[in-house]
């Protein structure tokens, strides 16, 4: 702009419009004077609206991520299929007092030689899952003797405590079975939760015995496929029998 126009601009526009059209970063240029001979005034600089432009605009690019050349290729999912998720599982415990059960084994140790604590369990356990099927519906336990090792017991509700000791020493490291059983070494440790082994629906916890002949034993299991009611009935049950496990000599 020369030095003429320039001149010009600055007398078609007050010093007010000027000055507001600093402060606003406006173009006098761009303004339409409504003052004699077409000057801007200040009204002008502040009922000026700047004229709105719509851009139209595009969608983004997909950007699609770099693939490592062993990955598998990507599996499409309908919005209208069902994920089916895995329920948490929920527990119960009780106390249960194993004084009866150590002066049974101290009774039988010279007729029965190798019978422990765990075969008076486990067959209380068969006997609970005979009372409530849907914890142990195919008459069978996993015995989770080692961390590494699962023993598949079957029909230890009709076996002689003699036999289940054999049984559990014999037993293959193979198969599995709804209810899984497994017992803690140490006393003073509380079992608080216990996951689920493979597709089992329960999960029987025997815990160590106290100072007092007591200890905790714990039933995980999964809500969708056994009741509140059965897994309280189970566990009630295994602690009657372990109480008076007499009842499981006959």
């Amino acid at each position: 702009m020369s030095t003429a126009a320039h001149a010009l601009q600055r007398l078609r526009s007050t010093p007010y419009a000027r000055r507001l059209a600093r402060e606003r970063n406006l173009s006098l240029s761009a303004i339409a004077g409504t003052g004699p001979d077409g000057r801007i005034t200040g009204d002008d600089l502040i009922h000026f609206r700047p004229a709105q432009v719509e851009i139209a605009r595009q969608p983004a690019p997909a950007i699609s991520a770099p693939v490592a050349a062993d990955a598998a290729p990507a599996i499409a999912v309908s919005p209208k299929v069902a994920v089916a998720s895995t329920a948490a599982p929920s527990a119960v415990v009780a106390r249960v007092v194993f004084s009866a059960l150590e002066a049974l084994l101290a009774q039988i140790a010279e007729l029965r030689p190798g019978v422990s604590r765990e075969d008076i369990c486990l067959k209380a356990a068969a006997f609970a899952s005979e009372a409530v099927k849907s914890v142990a519906p195919d008459r069978a336990l996993l015995l989770l003797s080692a961390p590494d090792r699962r023993q598949r017991l079957i029909d230890l509700a009709d076996a002689s405590l003699s036999t289940i000791s054999k049984m559990r020493q014999q037993a293959n490291d193979a198969g599995e079975a709804t209810l899984a059983v497994s017992f803690l070494g140490r006393a003073g440790i509380r079992p608080v939760a216990a996951r689920l082994i493979g597709g089992g629906v329960a999960r029987l916890v025997v815990g160590a015995g106290e100072k007092d002949g007591s200890a905790e034993c714990l039933l995980s299991y999964d809500p969708s496929r056994v009741g509140d009611e059965d897994a309280e009935e189970f566990l009630g049950v295994f602690r009657d029998l372990v109480e008076t496990p007499f009842r499981l000599l006959v």
